[in-house]
């Protein structure tokens, strides 16, 4: 008899949230997870305010532009990222990859050329988790858009501490500063979707984001599914 069967029969699965009885890999329900608000503009990635429109209003030289989901102050939102990142619930991604594109749909003009890039984690924390958070959430993002995934793309330099474990804007900046490298060349007119699981400050997608454009990247979007 199957494991998991059996597992399922012993611990029926619940929602996070509300503890519902849910399906198998079905981590919150679907009440639950169409419950949290959305948003509906792209970011400022400087100053956050909102763009009608993907472009560079208030701030010309921000190295990429926002877009967010929702906000981490969602319980829904924030457990499964807490599951997703500490817990090994790899099957939580799968509702924050769904918060992300519905999140798209609404927000983001897309050409069908872009290429997605998680935001990459170092190798000691990757064997850690066993998973990169991001690229469970990009993976799935760019399946069902149909876009090209390519993880390949960046790659962490050095090691750095969590930006969670850091305060001050200074701190985190000085944390991921030159923290990213290129694996390989791009095309110079390759759109790039940078995906991250949450942005709070905006130092890792600005490290990222200019780590691309020294490698000839000129667009940049950053998507996260919580904006904290």
């Amino acid at each position: 008899m199957n494991l998991n069967f059996i597992l399922d029969l012993l611990f029926p699965p619940r929602c996070l949230n509300c503890g519902v009885g849910t399906r198998p890999k079905e981590v919150v329900c679907a009440s639950c997870l169409n419950a949290v608000p959305k948003e509906r503009t792209l970011f400022c990635g400087v100053c956050r305010a909102r763009l009608p429109q993907a472009r560079k209003i208030c701030h010309p030289r921000s190295a990429y532009i926002l877009g967010t989901a929702a906000n981490y102050s969602q319980p829904v939102v924030k457990n499964l990222i807490h599951a997703l990142k500490f817990k090994g619930t790899q099957d939580a991604a799968i509702p924050l990859a769904k918060l992300l594109i519905d999140y798209t749909n609404r927000a983001v003009a897309l050409t069908g050329r872009e290429t997605v890039v998680p935001i990459p984690l170092g190798p000691r924390r990757l064997r850690q988790r066993g998973y990169n958070q991001a690229g469970a959430i990009g993976k799935i993002f760019a399946a069902h858009f149909r876009l090209k995934y390519a993880p390949e793309i960046l790659r962490r330099a050095r090691h750095t501490r969590p930006q969670s474990d850091l305060h001050s804007l200074m701190e985190r900046e000085t944390n991921v500063a030159d923290c990213f490298e290129l694996a390989r060349p791009l095309p110079p007119k390759s759109r790039l979707l940078l995906i991250d699981d949450v942005v709070t400050s905006g130092s890792t997608f600005r490290a990222a984001a200019e780590t691309l454009h020294r490698g000839g990247v000129r667009n940049v979007l950053a998507l996260a599914v919580a904006r904290a």
